[in-house]
């Protein structure tokens, strides 16, 4: 558009045609495109952490395009889609909206304030997005802030990942926002930004009530799922990285019958024909000799009346563990004591937190997660 042009001049910023940067004929490609291989490095991340040390994770072309095929196929976008720019690109679910977003025909829409960052609801109506990816922590604080109406946008599709997706959070984005579309992702930086996808739909919340999240769904084509006896996740498949820079963490992968494997330390079942993530393995605790699921026991907290979210640690040392439970209120407070009571009868004994503590908002790290590593140094 001429409007387009005119800003770019103006400011001085460079536009490049894409039909002529794919056309490898043409004497204005800047990119040697005939001499990327599959196996060529495309681009790199680095863990964040959550896992040990922060690790550089090499994507080869071949890595990250089977994702953006199957988002293609599943998310059927539309030409002039507003995708939001939320994440930035040192966290991979950049890599959706960085090739989803040109590959539609659609149109980039970075969030760049610290305000619209912490509740984005005026930059969604303003900039009229039609596409929204975050984490599903960004859509819960906005809840908060808008528990039973929100004026209009104009997103149709929602793409949520990196997190827990809470039943209350969904419930939300059909009944208060009115989002027809919703996805919940589930993946890996070592495996190619998503690996599993569901599309949720009218009476979600209550058919998945029992297990308290969104389930991640099915496997995306090109993905290979082995479950193991403690019921970790290892996946497979064109996604998975040639490895670590440097070489280092050569313990999470694993060839079984001649497949390299790579071990998530997610705890993930299948039940109703559909997987649900539990967890990290190492939130997977042992008190007086029972194996506990934390996500277990926060789902159920969850359920109680006034309790919008919870998070479960422990405190002491091997000999002496308790279970601590942090809520945040839907209002001020919240019935500790029939909280309680109600767990008494959902848990066995053993997994009823010892200790609850009320909070008025979680900590969140830069994605917009909630910040388990700051909680717990806040009460143990």
């Amino acid at each position: 558009p001429a409007g387009l042009a005119d800003y770019a001049a103006i400011n001085g910023v460079k536009v490049v045609r894409l039909d002529e940067v794919i056309d490898t004929l043409s004497d204005k490609c800047e990119f040697p495109i005939r001499s990327m291989k599959k196996d060529d490095v495309a681009y790199i991340m680095f863990t964040s952490g959550s896992t040990g040390v922060p690790k550089g994770v090499p994507m080869t072309h071949e890595n990250y395009i089977n994702f953006i095929n199957n988002s293609m196929d599943i998310l059927q976008f539309k030409q002039g889609d507003v995708f939001s720019d939320y994440h930035d690109w040192a966290f991979d679910i950049s890599i959706f909206y960085l090739f989803c977003c040109p590959l539609a025909g659609g149109i980039f829409a970075p969030v760049d304030s610290k305000e619209d960052k912490l509740i984005p609801l005026r930059f969604m109506q303003e900039h009229k997005v039609t596409v929204w990816s975050s984490v599903p922590s960004c859509i819960f604080r906005m809840q908060r802030l808008y528990p039973a109406q929100v004026p209009g946008t104009a997103i149709r599709i929602m793409f949520l990942c990196g997190e827990p997706f809470s039943l209350k959070v969904l419930k939300y984005c059909q009944d208060v926002m009115k989002v027809e579309n919703i996805y919940n992702f589930y993946g890996l930086t070592e495996t190619g930004v998503e690996n599993f996808y569901h599309h949720c739909l009218l009476g979600d919340v209550e058919r998945y009530e029992k297990y308290g999240f969104v389930p991640i769904g099915l496997p995306l084509p090109g993905n290979h799922v082995f479950l193991s006896e403690e019921k970790e996740l290892l996946l497979a498949g064109m996604q998975l990285t040639p490895g670590y820079i440097g070489g280092v963490g050569r313990d999470k992968f694993e060839t079984i019958d001649n497949e390299r494997w790579y071990h998530t330390g997610d705890v993930v079942v299948k039940a109703d024909d559909v997987y649900f993530c539990k967890g990290r393995i190492d939130s997977q605790v042992k008190i007086s000799g029972y194996r506990i699921e934390l996500m277990d026991i926060e789902a159920n907290i969850k359920r109680f009346p006034g309790v919008r979210e919870a998070v479960c640690i422990v405190r002491g040392d091997a000999d002496v563990r308790q279970i601590i439970g942090v809520v945040l209120p839907e209002q001020d407070e919240v019935d500790l004591e029939g909280l309680r009571k109600f767990l008494v009868g959902q848990l066995p004994a053993y997994m009823i937190p010892r200790q609850f503590n009320v909070v008025k908002e979680f900590p969140v790290n830069q994605n917009g997660k909630i910040d388990r590593m700051s909680l717990r140094a806040m009460f143990v």
